[in-house]
């Protein structure tokens, strides 16, 4: 399993499709970290990732996917720190 870091900005969801935080809770391990930065495991590609989110894409959205791999340090609420530490190695 890869861990990815998905940064994406989506002020307005369009109407009609899902949203990207939706469609990344169709994942089975995710963490949100902020409002529009998650980290997800999953045994895609960070193309077969961009595949399924597109759907929530329009011409104005922005959308990363970066492998996460090496060391990483951070800070935040006990749930997030908890799950980050039991999660994503570094």
């Amino acid at each position: 399993m890869a861990v990815y870091i998905i940064i994406f900005e989506a002020n307005d969801q369009v109407q009609g499709r899902p949203s990207i935080p939706d469609e990344i809770h169709q994942y089975g391990s995710w963490q949100q970290v902020t409002e529009q930065t998650f980290i997800l495991i999953t045994d895609q590609s960070p193309g077969d990732i961009y595949d399924h989110l597109k759907a929530a894409l329009d011409g104005h959205h922005k959308l990363y996917i970066f492998t996460q791999s090496g060391s990483w340090f951070g800070f935040g609420p006990d749930d997030l720190n908890k799950w980050v530490y039991d999660n994503v190695p570094g």
